[in-house]
């Protein structure tokens, strides 16, 4: 993460979202080899290490220097950007509730296997959008910071919502109506009860593209106030309607209320950013 930054910092935004790209498909394909060969619990763990040696070397061979050799964050330093950047820690543990706090929340009332079914179906659907929204999420606050107009910046966020839903709903479909023949083929019967979380998080991933966009918009402008909000909602909202379905122990309505509080938030984002449009 360190070397992004100072690649996004330095402008480099191509060599930014290689490394961003090549990250996240090799940390995939680490998971696939892993599992396929019997790491079981741990073919998400030894990734991680692999991950993070991977983004040190390639980080290295950009930047050509090592995060260690820099000074010293002292105290006084430390609570200065802790002040100040202490809107920005709290979204990312608003984040971290939006992408993990469901399993937490469904491990609280439902049983072992709908947490095992949900992970499965979710985090595989949700890979798919990783791999999406990857390279442009990292790259996009530098672009829309050196758009000085805030109409061209507005323009630039509905265009590339426009070109990423042209490409990516008529693929998105087509996984939907194949993901059964797919987990079929894949995994026999065994994984069948992820099907409907699988497509449910996929039919979100438009959703989620705005989220991320405007997330992105908030901050270019240094909206961070904004975007703390966005999280939060983000967040706090995804744990609510996970509970509601998981303390009835059902698989169908934690998918389907996850998804609508999605489409939800997202109309309600247009409507409260009506100047976008």
């Amino acid at each position: 993460a360190i070397y992004r930054i100072e690649l996004l910092i330095q402008n480099r935004f191509k060599q930014s979202s290689i490394l961003s790209t090549i990250s996240t498909v090799l940390w995939q394909l680490e998971i696939l080899y892993a599992a396929y060969n019997g790491y079981g619990p741990f073919s998400y763990i030894v990734p991680i290490l692999l991950q993070a040696i991977f983004d040190g070397l390639f980080g290295w061979y950009f930047v050509r220097s090592w995060p260690i050799t820099r000074p010293v964050l002292d105290s006084s330093k430390f609570r200065f950007f802790f002040k100040d950047t202490k809107l920005i820690m709290l979204a990312a543990f608003a984040l971290s509730l939006a992408l993990t706090g469901q399993y937490f929340v469904i491990g609280l009332f439902a049983s072992a296997a709908t947490v095992g079914y949900f992970f499965f179906g979710f985090q595989n659907a949700y890979n798919v959008f990783i791999l999406i929204n990857v390279a442009t999420e990292s790259v996009l606050p530098s672009v829309f910071t050196k758009i000085e107009s805030k109409e061209v910046q507005n323009k630039t966020v509905v265009d590339l919502l426009k070109t990423f839903n042209i490409i990516i709903c008529p693929v998105v479909a087509l996984l939907i109506l194949l993901s059964p023949y797919i987990f079929t083929y894949l995994w026999k019967d065994k994984w069948m009860q992820s099907v409907f979380v699988f497509q449910a998080t996929l039919m979100a991933i438009p959703a989620l593209l705005l989220i991320s966009f405007v997330k992105s918009l908030h901050e270019a402008r240094g909206q961070w106030k904004y975007r703390f909000v966005l999280m939060f909602l983000y967040g706090v909202g995804t744990i609510v309607v996970t509970a509601f379905g998981a303390a009835l122990n059902n698989l169908f309505l934690i998918s389907f209320f996850i998804f609508i509080f999605y489409f939800i938030l997202g109309l309600l984002i247009i409507y409260h950013m009506s100047e976008l449009l």
